[in-house]
C-alpha cells in the first residue's frame, strides 16, 4: 500500500464511527443513506527532500452529504465533530513524525435539493516517503 492510499486509509479510520459509520473512499455510485461521509484525493504536491525522500502534500477533499429541512444546519455538528477530529489528530495515528494533517479553512457548501446538502472539507496532509514510491 502507498503512503498516499495508507494516509487516506488513516483518516477514514479516523471517521469511522461518525454518519452511522457510513464513510466512504471515493464513492461514485447512489449514495444509500444520509448523512454520509465520502474521502478522496484531490490534489498531491511533492518537492525533493533529503537525499532519498520526497515530501508530499496531499490535499484530500472529505466531502459530507446530509439531509435536513434547513441542509446546512443539520450538517453542521457533524462538520465540526470532523474538523475536531482531525486538528486532535495531526499525526493521523502514524507513530512516526512523517505524517503532519492540517486542517484547511476551505469548507465549501452546496444545496443539492431542496433538503440535501454537501460540504466539502479539505485537508492537507503533509508526508514524507522514499524516492520512486507513491
Amino acid at each position: 500500500m502507498s503512503k498516499r492510499e495508507s494516509v487516506l486509509v488513516a483518516i477514514a479510520t479516523l471517521l469511522t464511527d461518525l454518519a452511522s459509520s457510513r464513510v466512504y473512499r471515493s464513492r461514485r455510485e447512489q449514495l444509500p443513506d444520509l448523512p454520509c461521509i465520502v474521502i478522496e484525493p484531490e490534489s498531491e504536491s511533492t518537492i525533493e527532500g533529503p537525499i532519498g525522500r520526497i515530501n508530499a502534500t496531499l490535499t484530500v477533499a472529505i466531502s459530507v452529504f446530509y439531509q435536513g429541512d434547513v441542509p446546512d444546519q443539520s450538517g453542521d455538528t457533524l462538520i465540526s465533530t470532523i474538523v475536531q477530529r482531525i486538528e486532535s489528530s495531526p499525526g493521523l495515528g502514524f507513530s512516526d513524525s512523517s505524517v503532519q494533517a492540517q486542517i484547511g479553512l476551505d469548507i465549501s457548501f452546496d444545496i443539492e435539493n431542496f433538503d440535501t446538502g454537501r460540504a466539502v472539507i479539505r485537508a492537507r496532509v503533509d508526508y514524507v516517503r522514499p524516492v520512486g514510491g507513491a
